[in-house]
């Protein structure tokens, strides 16, 4: 990295770090204009969403209408029909808008999806409504749930553009009234309305009716409350909202509150007398819709709000990159005076030290200033003053060097014969050692290769052991078969003894039984000789096996014996293995010590030819010293003294 910067001149290096200062203003600078660049778009985003946004509203309100009006159609009120059509073809219409403005803004595909799926509902419920496939409450239930799902989509749209986390009080108390309190408000004013026409519509209504009816009431005021604090809060912050909203808001509460205490004294307190399910509709429909006509103007405020912001930021973001240009160009301005004048002086200097360097020592310097550069000719001409004196001074040592010289080439004669000797005895250690190394090297495979061997008779030892074991084992077997065979002729043994005595009870039977039992005494007397050779051909049989099994528990003593012998005999192979085993690591260790050693004789003795030739060269380098010391006398005088120039003079800068 230094030498990089040593090869670049002074106008690149202030280039490099003009670069340095540029991109630390620009780090911070392109924060602030990242920051207005995303005010400035958030701002027209959010003027942009206004437009599907307040067509959701449309389309909660058309949506709130059409229960209404299938909740009075339901109960009894076949006038309503004709309404319900035209807000059932107004709230698809409107529904249609919202999603095309949707799409025009870029809202995600699920939200515009859901959208267009409550849409298909509200026109499949009025399908069933127009034919009375509904119970009134079923009816007023499941648009109620659409409904709900409308807020949630319009919720949804405001996050997505981050309308409800704009950070300015007047545009702020806007967002939060229209998209927070005003959509509550309707939709209890609509649950209000759709639940009085039904009760009127059906001449009764039941406790949960009323009690239903009851906290719309109460939450519609208190939502009335919400949506009223809201825009008095953005008319304080405003004074053009304040001029725009204050009359239409005040007008627009009142008549809410007077339907709110007409839903209260007609079918609360007084029981629905003196009003119709139609004029009742009507009441409270005129009253949403200046609801929503205040709403229309507060979105339009809004929207004048957030372009404005947005037009502002724009305004902002290009005067700070207009005040950033001009920072640069005056700091560029300013970086080329002072190098051009840098510069300037600095070419002066090199013309002074050029004139050094070809050894005219009679110019001097005019210093005027005291800044870095100045100070710089200053030390130039001390360097000159110092040069001076040093040349003096060399001209006196050159004699010097030459009568040191010629002491160093006659030193550097004899030590090179000394190396030289000392060269050749090295040759010969070298000799002897690498003779060893062979010879180590020869051992160290004979141990190799016998260690192989051992290796393979121990294999061959393991191979012994492992047939011995399994004639032991196959002994044993054989034992334990004959003593089942006795075991077994034990049996036939018994069996043959009590056949003999039932042979005999037999005979005693037939001999009682006189000239009638004759045969069956033959038979006895046949069954009893048969029984007699087998109990003998039995002790026969166990005469054999005993004697069989004495013989195999001798063998297997003996299988025993050897298995024992063959594990001592492959626990003393395996302890030559390992002795063998030793000695070749310990061979190959012996043989890699004096191949190092023969290596380091080696590299000793190219060190010593080396220092042999670099003895031989110091002494023809000394030799040619004594020329050097001639050659410098010659260049010493080169130099121009002023006490031996007459044309010493002083130039000024």
């Amino acid at each position: 990295m230094a030498s990089f910067f040593q090869r670049l001149t002074l106008a690149q290096k202030y280039a490099i770090i003009g670069l340095l200062i540029l991109v630390v203003i620009l780090i911070p600078t392109s924060v602030v204009i990242s920051e207005k660049l995303a005010d400035a778009r958030q701002a027209g985003r959010s003027a942009a969403y206004l437009a599907p946004a307040t067509q959701t509203l449309e389309s909660i309100r058309l949506s709130q209408q059409v229960r209404g009006l299938s909740n009075a159609f339901l109960n009894g009120n076949n006038a309503a029909l004709e309404n319900l059509e035209r807000s059932l073809q107004a709230a698809n219409q409107a529904h249609v808008r919202a999603d095309e403005y949707m799409a025009e803004v870029g809202v995600e595909e699920p939200i515009r999806a859901a959208l267009r799926n409550l849409g298909a509902q509200i026109h499949e419920l009025g399908v069933s409504v127009r034919a009375r496939e509904l119970m009134p409450a079923d009816s007023f239930q499941a648009y109620s749930g659409v409904i709900d799902e409308q807020l949630a989509v319009l919720g949804n749209i405001i996050s997505a553009t981050g309308l409800d986390l704009d950070a300015h009080p007047d545009s702020y108390a806007l967002i939060k009234g229209l998209f927070g309190s005003f959509p509550v408000l309707t939709e209890q004013l609509g649950r209000a309305r759709g639940l009085g026409a039904g009760i009127l519509a059906r001449g009764a209504g039941t406790e949960g009716d009323r009690l239903d009816l009851g906290v719309s009431l109460a939450l519609a005021a208190d939502a009335l409350r919400g949506w009223e604090d809201a825009l008095t809060t953005a008319t304080q912050q405003d004074a053009q909202i304040d001029s725009r909203l204050s009359s239409i808001l005040k007008q627009t509460s009142d008549e809410t509150r007077r339907v709110l205490a007409l839903a209260d004294q007609a079918l609360l307190s007084a029981g629905h007398a003196g009003i119709s399910s139609g004029a009742y509709f009507d009441t409270m429909t005129k009253a949403i819709d200046s609801q929503f006509q205040l709403a229309e103007q507060v979105s339009a405020l809004l929207g004048e709000l957030l372009e404005t912001r947005a037009a502002h930021a724009s305004q902002q973001l290009w005067a700070l990159i207009a005040g950033l240009a001009l920072l640069i160009l005056t700091a560029f301005l300013l970086a080329t005076l002072i190098n051009r004048n840098i510069v300037s002086s600095l070419h002066k200097s090199l013309e002074v030290a050029r004139t050094v360097a070809q050894g005219n020592l009679t110019t001097m310097v005019q210093v005027n200033g005291a800044d870095e550069v100045q100070q710089l000719l200053k030390a130039l001409n001390e360097m000159t003053g110092s040069l001076i004196s040093i040349v003096a001074q060399v001209r006196g040592a050159t004699d010097n060097i030459a009568t040191a010289a010629n002491q160093i080439a006659a030193g550097n004669q004899d030590l090179s014969e000394r190396t030289v000797s000392q060269a050749a005895s090295l040759e010969e250690t070298a000799a002897s050692m690498e003779q060893l190394a062979s010879t180590v090297m020869q051992n160290s495979e004979n141990a190799r290769t016998a260690n192989t061997l051992t290796r393979n008779a121990t294999e061959i030892a393991h191979r012994c052991g492992d047939a011995v074991q399994q004639f032991v084992t196959t002994m044993s077997a054989i034992r334990e078969t004959s003593s089942s065979i006795g075991e077994i002729v034990t049996i036939i043994d018994s069996i043959a003894f009590q056949t003999n005595i039932l042979a005999l009870n037999a005979a005693v039977e037939a001999a009682r039984a006189g000239e009638a039992g004759k045969g069956f005494a033959v038979v006895a007397s046949e069954v009893r000789s048969l029984a007699q050779r087998s109990a003998n051909s039995a002790r026969e049989i166990r005469e054999l096996i005993e004697q069989s099994a004495a013989e195999i528990d001798t063998g297997s003593k003996l299988a025993d014996s050897a298995g024992a012998t063959m594990h001592e005999v492959l626990e003393s192979i395996e302890k030559v293995s390992q002795l063998m085993k030793d000695i070749a690591i310990a061979s190959t260790e012996q043989g890699s010590g004096i191949a190092q050693v023969n290596i380091a004789v080696g590299e000793m003795d190219g060190v010593t030819q080396q220092n042999a030739a670099l003895v031989e060269e110091a002494a023809t380098a000394a030799a040619s010293l004594r020329e050097q010391a001639d050659m410098l006398v010659l260049a010493v005088s080169a130099f121009r003294l002023p006490g031996s120039d007459p044309s010493f003079q002083e130039s000024g800068v």
